[in-house]
């Protein structure tokens, strides 16, 4: 188990197979549906539930992004 920030800026809990799906997300930036396997696909989806990840089309492609994460000083 591992938290992350939502898009809210709230924590929340995810298991250690979504986490391997969104560190693949968050590393790559932007990633496409068409590279993900089905089960990727299915706990990326779970993510943008828990507004995690979000899913956004560009350049055509529909794919998942993180929500970037503001730090205030």
């Amino acid at each position: 188990m591992r938290t992350v920030s939502t898009n809210q800026g709230y924590l929340t809990f995810i298991n250690n197979i979504e986490a391997r799906v969104f560190d693949k997300i968050k590393c790559h930036d932007f990633v496409s549906v068409n590279s993900l396997t089905e089960a990727e696909q299915h706990n990326a989806d779970q993510l943008v539930q828990k507004n995690v990840l979000e899913k956004i089309n560009r350049h055509e492609q529909t794919g998942y992004r993180a929500y970037s994460t503001k730090i205030s000083l």
